[in-house]
């Protein structure tokens, strides 16, 4: 018995744009970084606070300051707080290499400058002040 074999047509497969495939992801907030306080550096003052702090803890009274503070505090300070709780902090790795990086810039620049100024003081002096 002969198998008979039919060629069927290759199916080519749709490519996606980037603006399609950014469409799928889902819209989600940036994640946060907690800092951590110098309190639980001190577990023992980190205890005498928090004890001292119990009472505000219960929602009757976290509600209440919360009435207060959008009394007292302007609608800027509000605004300008929830901003900066949405800022993803650099770890301490990335702040020592972008901070030496701003320091080697600084001397490079400043060796440039003090070269470029060295020169066209020399030249100044032997062509203009002769």
């Amino acid at each position: 018995m002969a198998i008979k074999k039919t060629i069927q047509p290759r199916s080519t497969k749709k490519t996606e744009s980037i603006r399609d495939k950014a469409s799928k992801v889902p819209k989600s907030k940036p994640e946060r970084r907690r800092i951590h306080s110098a309190v639980s550096k001190f577990s023992f003052l980190g205890v005498f606070i928090k004890t001292i702090l119990r009472p505000f803890d219960k929602k009757p009274v976290r509600k209440t300051l919360h009435i207060i503070g959008l009394v007292l505090w302007p609608r800027y300070f509000r605004g300008a707080w929830s901003e900066l709780r949405l800022v993803i902090w650099p770890s301490n790795r990335e702040t020592r290499k972008l901070t030496s990086a701003v320091i080697v810039f600084a001397f490079v620049f400043g060796a440039i400058i003090s070269i470029t100024d060295y020169g066209l003081d020399k030249v100044f002096k032997k062509f203009i002040l002769k």
